[in-house]
């Protein structure tokens, strides 16, 4: 049997005798993962629990929901809202987002690609691709942007870094 040696960034493998088990180690274990993809996996999980105790946790006092692809014009700002919005919202629609591809682009600022299933007023379900442009501060989510490709979503979040800290959204 030859060995092969595989590139340090490859997902481990482990030979059975029928079958290949591939151990996912993307979950913010490997080495070099930006902070902002770790903080977009971490508010992504919790959302996916519906842990809005534990989402206000991870929030900033001061955070910006747009809701253009949902609710156009409509924004939530500011962290009460934010759990009061994702509440009742839960209660009314069973959102569920999925995060499939995180794009980090600093230390604070990351764009993900993933899914929105949720039942719309006539009580369809609706299952919709999203892009979020997601901006950091402190540690915590600051800005939650929907976009409409990637392109987009990089003018959102090159924006907001030019926006002063703390200023209007």
């Amino acid at each position: 049997m030859q060995r092969v040696a595989m590139p340090a960034e490859a997902p481990r493998w482990t030979a059975c005798t029928d079958r290949l088990i591939l151990l996912d180690i993307s979950e913010g274990s490997a080495a070099g993962t930006v902070e902002s993809e770790r903080l977009a996996r971490r508010y992504f999980a919790l959302f996916g629990q519906h842990a809005f105790e534990k989402l206000r946790e991870v929030v900033h006092p001061d955070v910006v929901l747009e809701l253009k692809a949902v609710q156009p014009g409509h924004v939530v700002r500011g962290r009460d809202e934010f759990i009061r919005f994702l509440e009742q919202e839960f209660d009314r629609h069973l959102w569920e987002a999925v995060a499939h591809v995180f794009t980090p682009l600093d230390e604070n600022r990351v764009i993900v690609e993933g899914r929105v299933r949720w039942f719309d007023d006539q009580n369809v379900l609706r299952d919709d691709s999203r892009i979020w442009a997601l901006e950091f501060s402190d540690g915590l989510l600051l800005l939650s942007a929907p976009a409409s490709n990637m392109v987009e979503a990089e003018m959102i979040l090159s924006a907001a870094q030019r926006r002063p800290a703390g200023g209007a959204h």
